[in-house]
């Protein structure tokens, strides 16, 4: 008996490959995606800056809180003070190292205490961070309320 041989199989040249319409889509495809991510470049550096920012300021507010907080009331009424501070949020005596601009001031009136407690009263401080050097940032203002105690 003789062995039956099984006809060979071969692909002929046209059908080994991608046609040329194939990677031109395929190409066009992977092109489109690479955009639509490099588009959200920007964004995503914007929103770190915000963040980073934002950081800073609750540092530098933490600071200047726990400044506030240690002054004699009677003082706080005539509190209007400019603050420089570097890019950690830390401070600085020197101008031209600043990033952050912190001015704090007393705002009016002084919230009396109730008539059971005239002892106690609430002085209102607010606080203004400028960044710098993102001139298109606008500042953000913080208030803050001490109380009088006794």
């Amino acid at each position: 008996m003789m062995a039956m041989r099984s006809p060979s199989h071969r692909q002929t040249p046209a059908a080994a490959g991608f046609s040329l319409v194939e990677v031109t889509l395929a190409l066009g495809l992977v092109a489109f995606a690479v955009l639509a991510i490099m588009a959200t470049i920007p964004l995503g550096l914007a929103t770190l800056g915000d963040a980073k920012d934002q950081t800073v300021e609750t540092h530098i507010l933490s600071g200047l809180t726990a400044q506030i907080g240690a002054l004699p009331f009677s003082g706080l009424s005539a509190l209007d003070a400019e603050s420089a501070f570097d890019g950690e949020g830390q401070p600085t005596t020197n101008r031209d190292r600043a990033v952050y601009s912190a001015r704090i001031f007393a705002v009016s009136p002084v919230y009396a205490g109730s008539p059971s407690n005239p002892g106690r009263a609430l002085q209102t401080v607010r606080i203004v961070v400028t960044n710098l050097h993102r001139s298109a940032v606008l500042p953000h203002s913080y208030t803050v309320h001490v109380a009088k105690s006794q």
